[in-house]
C-alpha cells in the first residue's frame, strides 16, 4: 500500500477482525513493517502507526458491515484516507457522522452504461429497447454489469435479451428465498442468463463457479481447482487432463466465467474472486442440503491439501490461504465432518494461530482436532492416519500448553503420545518420536522442576540418534544440537555447549550457503557468541554478532524483536571490549 495505492480488505462472515488481521500482516510483510510474527496481534499496531506517519494511501474496508470492530484497527489520526462499503447505517464509533448512502443508477445512467458496455453503436429501434432493459433492471450495477457482458459477448440485439429476461423462469425466481434483499430476482435474472451461456460454451466452467462459490470471495488461487482435482467433478478433471500444464486447464475453465463477468481474474497472481451476490445466487441453485454439504465438504478437503502447516518458510502462503482455511472450518463445525482431512485442517488453521500468537484461538481447533481423530480410531476408520493425527494433535496441544505456561497439562499429553508411536514401533514414525523427545526436553528445559530438568540429555540424545538415521534433516538435528547445548551451558559444561552450538551452525550454514535464507542460522550464530561472551571471550564473540546480525537483518529485518536483542547483545559485548 505505497503511494496512489488502495486495497480492500474483505470481511469474515464470522468474525471480521480475524479477516482484517490477517490482512494487516499482509500489508507488514509487503510494506516490510516490522512486527514481531510470533505475535501477530503486533502487526495491528505496526500498521495503525504505519497509517498514522504516512501519507497518499486509500484503504477500502468492503462489506463492513459490523463498524464497530473496525474502531480498535485504525488510529485516531491519520493522513491517509478510509472507504467503508456497508449495509449498517451508524458510524458514529469511528468518528463519521454522516455517511453516503450509494443508490441506484438513475435511468440515465443504466442507459448509458448499457450502450457503453456493449461497445457498438446502436439504432434507435436499438437504443429504445436498450432503455426498456435499462428500467427493467432498475438501476442495479451488478445486474446491468452482467446483462451487458452478455450482451456483448453473445452479440444478439437489446430486444432479443429482453425478450428473454422477462420469459426466465419466473416461477422459479419467485419460489427463491429471499436472500439477497432488493437485488434478489434482477441479479438473479441476468445471472442465469450468463450461467445459461457458459453452460452452453464449457459445462465444467459451471462447475467450477458452483464450486468456489462455497470459498471466501476474494483471492481463490488457481490451485484450489489443480490440487483439489480428484475432489471435483469429472468434467472439470478431464478439462485439466487434456491441458498441456494443469494451469493453463484452469485458464480455459475461468476464460467463460470472466467474459461474462461472473469473475474477476486478478492478471499475474493466478487467482481471481467472485463477487458476494453471485455465491449467493449460485447456492440457490443447490437441489438440496445434501449437494450443500457435499460442496461444503469439498472445499474442506480441497482447502486441506493446500493449506500449509505454518512456519518461517511458507508463512506467506498460510496468511494468504487464511480466509479459506477459515470458512472451511466453519464447514466442518456447521456439517459436524469427522474425517481425517477435517482433522488435518482444524490442526493446520490452528497452527496458523499458535504461529502467530493467537493461542486463545488456537486452543479450541487443537481440542477439536484431538476429538475428531479419537473419534475416527474408535470407529476404526482409516486407523492407522487416524492413530498419527491423535499423535499431531496431542503434540499440538502439548506444545500449546508449554508456550502459554501451562507445564503440568503439557506433560501427561506429550507422554501419551510419546507411548503411542513407541508402542506402535513403525519406522515411518522414527521422526515424529524424535520430535517428541525434543518437545518434552524443552518443556523440561522451561520448567522449573528439578527431577525432570535431569531428563533432558537423555531425551535430546535419543532425539539425535533417530534423526541422524535419516536423509536431509540438517535443520531438525541443527535444531536439536542447539536445544542441546543450551542444556550444556546452564550446567557449567561449557566445552560441550560450545562443541554442539559449532554443529548446529555448520549444518545450518550449509543450507544458507546453498542459499536458504533462515533466522536459525544467526540465532544459533548469536547463542555460540554469548557463550564466549559469558565467559569473558568478546573478542572471539564479537565477529560471531555482526554475522548474526546480517543474517538476521536479511531474515527478519532490522525491527524484528529477536533482531533487536541480538543487537543489544552486540552492543553490550562492545561496551566489554573497550573496558
Amino acid at each position: 500500500m505505497a503511494d496512489d495505492t488502495d486495497e480492500s480488505i474483505p470481511h469474515s462472515s464470522t468474525d471480521p477482525s480475524l479477516t482484517i488481521l490477517n490482512s494487516y500482516v499482509g500489508y507488514c510483510n509487503k510494506l516490510q513493517v516490522s512486527f514481531d510474527e510470533n505475535e501477530v496481534e503486533t502487526a495491528k499496531h505496526a500498521f495503525k502507526n504505519w497509517m498514522g506517519l504516512n501519507k497518499n494511501w486509500l484503504m477500502i474496508f468492503d462489506n463492513a458491515d459490523k463498524p464497530d470492530c473496525l474502531e480498535s484497527f485504525l488510529p485516531v489520526q491519520f493522513q491517509g484516507h478510509v472507504i467503508l462499503t456497508s449495509r449498517a447505517n451508524s458510524f458514529t464509533r469511528l468518528g463519521i457522522l454522516e455517511s453516503l448512502e450509494i443508490k441506484k443508477l438513475t435511468l440515465d445512467q443504466a442507459n448509458d452504461f448499457l450502450i457503453k458496455r456493449v461497445s457498438r453503436q446502436l439504432n434507435s429501434t436499438e437504443e429504445k429497447y436498450a432503455r426498456a432493459l435499462a428500467i427493467e433492471i432498475d438501476g442495479l450495477p451488478l445486474a446491468l454489469e452482467q446483462a451487458g457482458a452478455y450482451i456483448q459477448e453473445t452479440a444478439i440485439t437489446f430486444k432479443r435479451y429482453l425478450k428473454l429476461y422477462k420469459n426466465l423462469r419466473i416461477e422459479l425466481l419467485e419460489e427463491q428465498k429471499p436472500v439477497l434483499g432488493g437485488y434478489a430476482k434482477t441479479v438473479q435474472k441476468t445471472w442465469l442468463l450468463n450461467f445459461q451461456a457458459v453452460e452452453d460454451e464449457l459445462p465444467a466452467a459451471v462447475e467450477v463457479l458452483r464450486f468456489c462459490s462455497y470459498f471466501a470471495p476474494d483471492a481463490i488461487p488457481y490451485n484450489t481447482i489443480t490440487a483439489g482435482a480428484s475432489f471435483l467433478n469429472n468434467s472439470i478433471q478431464e478439462v485439466l487432463e487434456q491441458a498441456i500444464d494443469p494451469i493453463l486447464g484452469v485458464a480455459k475453465l475461468l476464460k467463460p466465467l470472466s467474459k461474462y463477468s461472473l469473475i474477476n481474474i486478478e492478471p499475474g497472481e493466478e487467482r481471481f474472486s467472485i463477487h458476494r451476490i453471485v455465491q449467493e445466487v449460485m447456492k440457490t441453485q443447490a437441489n438440496s442440503i445434501e449437494e450443500v454439504k457435499e460442496l461444503e465438504e469439498q472445499v474442506i478437503n480441497v482447502v486441506e491439501c493446500i493449506y500449509p502447516w505454518t512456519d518461517y518458510d511458507n508463512r506467506s502462503v498460510a496468511f494468504q490461504l487464511f480466509s479459506h482455511c477459515l470458512i472451511a472450518a466453519e464447514y466442518v463445525n456447521k456439517n459436524l465432518i469427522v474425517t481425517s482431512r477435517s482433522t488435518s485442517l482444524l490442526g493446520k488453521l490452528g497452527r496458523y494461530f499458535f504461529y502467530t500468537g493467537a493461542y486463545k484461538l488456537a486452543e479450541p481447533l487443537y481440542h477439536q482436532a484431538l476429538l475428531i481423530s479419537n473419534s475416527l480410531v474408535e470407529k476404526d476408520l482409516d486407523k492407522d492416519e487416524a492413530i498419527d493425527q491423535v499423535v499431531v494433535s496431542l503434540n499440538n496441544l502439548a506444545m500449546l500448553y508449554r508456550r502459554t505456561q501451562q507445564y503440568f497439562d503439557a506433560e501427561p499429553l506429550f507422554i501419551q503420545a510419546i507411548d503411542i508411536v513407541e508402542n506402535q514401533n513403525v519406522p515411518e514414525n522414527d521422526l515424529m518420536l524424535a520430535s517428541l523427545y525434543n518437545n518434552l526436553a524443552l518443556l523440561y528445559k522451561v520448567w522449573d522442576h528439578q527431577e525432570k530438568y535431569n531428563r533432558i540429555e537423555q531425551l535430546y540424545l535419543k532425539a539425535l540418534v533417530i534423526m541422524r538415521s535419516h536423509d536431509d534433516q540438517s535443520r531438525e538435528v541443527a535444531s536439536v544440537l542447539s536445544n542441546l547445548a543450551a542444556y550444556y551451558e546452564t550446567k557449567g559444561r561449557n566445552q560441550l555447549a560450545q562443541k554442539n552450538f559449532k554443529l548446529a551452525i555448520r549444518l545450518l550454514r550449509t543450507k544458507y550457503e546453498q542459499g536458504e535464507i533462515n533466522p536459525d542460522l544467526g540465532s544459533a550464530i548469536n547463542n555460540l557468541a554469548n557463550l564466549y561472551r559469558s565467559q569473558e571471550k568478546y573478542g572471539k564473540a564479537k565477529p560471531l554478532y555482526k554475522e548474526a546480525l546480517e543474517i538476521l537483518n536479511e531474515s527478519l529485518g532490522p525491527e524484528h524483536p529477536t533482531t533487536k536483542t541480538i543487537f543489544l547483545n552486540n552492543k553490550v559485548n562492545d561496551e566489554k571490549l573497550k573496558l
